[in-house]
């Protein structure tokens, strides 16, 4: 593989016609990192510059794309812009899941306007902690371009009441979550809960959550109560 390929993101579309993409992290990121672990420093690991190298994908299919943001950080999105601009390329998604958590630091204006498709019906969606993430601020830009969000869980402005939750430490994070889901349900802020984004054979695309509940940063409660 020569050093033109090294830079270039991978890329692959199988017999059915779905390409599957490596959007993040940049080459410049990753070759420090592959040169620490193979000197095998394991300082590498646990530290907070992780995300530097979180990998985000973009799936295409039937004319619809959708985008897996990762935690990829600000300035890896400013670095992917200038590869784009340099191809005369543009990510232009239909649905994003939003990188790092719909962090207002990491989905600032100018990296959501370069993720998402400039006109038709939008979608992004959050993994929220019942905390600050997503940042309101994030959910509000959502809103005013008219792009639907879909939370996994209360945030704060939403009125989260994150000490509701049963508290697990030590435990596995799959395991904790499954021991709250059936220990008590009062005790369980259950949103939207996991979100499913499907590309269909005619080219629509779907987004259906977990718990149909209303969110009125997408309009549903205007929709509800909305004359005939």
């Amino acid at each position: 593989m020569n050093a033109k390929e090294r830079n270039s993101p991978s890329r692959r579309r199988d017999s059915r016609g779905v390409g599957i993409s490596t959007v993040l992290p940049p080459s410049r990121v990753v070759g420090p990192y592959v040169e620490r672990i193979a000197k095998g420093d394991m300082s590498v690991l646990g530290r907070f510059d992780d995300n530097d190298i979180s990998l985000a994908l973009k799936f295409s299919y039937k004319g619809k794309c959708v985008i897996l943001g990762g935690d990829g950080t600000l300035s890896n999105w400013r670095s992917r812009r200038r590869y784009e601009q340099n191809k005369s390329e543009r990510l232009s998604a239909n649905a994003v899941n939003l990188p790092h958590h719909g962090s207002k630091y990491d989905c600032s204006p100018e990296v959501m306007k370069q993720l998402f498709s400039g006109d038709g019906r939008r979608f992004a969606v959050s993994s929220a902690d019942g905390i600050s993430h997503p940042d309101v601020e994030v959910i509000e830009w959502l809103e005013s371009n008219h792009i639907e969000p879909f939370c996994t869980n209360l945030i704060p402005a939403c009125g989260a009441h994150v000490q509701r939750l049963l508290i697990l430490p030590g435990l596995e994070p799959e395991l904790a979550r499954w021991i709250r889901e059936v220990s008590n349900v009062h005790q369980v802020q259950a949103y939207q809960g996991d979100v499913i984004i499907k590309i269909e054979d005619s080219g629509e695309l779907t987004v259906k959550p977990e718990h149909n509940n209303l969110c009125s940063y997408r309009g549903d409660y205007d929709r509800l109560f909305a004359t005939q």
